[in-house]
C-alpha cells in the first residue's frame, strides 16, 4: 500500500478521523467536517465524493502509517528482538493515544455505539 495523500489530505484526514471518533459517523455531516478542516463542502467534496469514501481514507491512512511506524521499529537490526518487538507495540499502539480523550475511555462502550450507530 503505498501513501498518496499529500500534506493538507492527511492533516483533514487527521480531522476527519477525531471528528467521527467524537460525534459519531451517522451523526457527522459534511459540512460538520469541512468547518472543522477549515475546507468549503465543494472543496471536502473534490476530493473524497462521501463520508464512506472519507472513513475508508482515514482507516487506510491509519493502518499505512501503523504499519510503516512498526516495520520501522522491526528493522532496528541493533537492538535485541525483545527491544524491537517492544518498540513496535508501543509505536502502534500509541498512535491511537492522542485519538481517546479521558471522556471517551471513561464510558467506552456508550461511545462505541455512538461511533458506530
Amino acid at each position: 500500500m503505498m501513501n498518496k495523500h499529500t500534506e493538507k489530505q492527511e492533516y483533514v484526514l487527521q480531522i476527519v478521523l477525531r471528528t467521527f471518533l467524537w460525534y459519531g459517523f451517522k451523526k457527522t455531516s459534511m459540512d460538520d467536517i469541512a468547518k472543522a478542516a477549515g475546507l468549503t463542502r465543494q472543496g471536502l467534496y473534490f476530493h473524497y465524493r462521501s463520508k464512506d469514501e472519507l472513513l475508508r481514507a482515514c482507516v487506510e491512512k491509519a493502518l499505512f502509517d501503523g504499519h510503516r511506524a512498526v516495520h520501522l521499529a522491526l528493522s532496528a537490526a541493533q537492538l535485541p528482538l525483545e527491544e524491537r518487538l517492544y518498540r513496535a507495540l508501543g509505536t502502534w499502539f500509541s498512535g491511537y493515544v492522542g485519538l481517546f480523550t479521558p471522556e471517551l475511555i471513561s464510558n467506552w462502550e456508550f461511545h462505541c455505539s455512538r461511533v458506530m450507530g
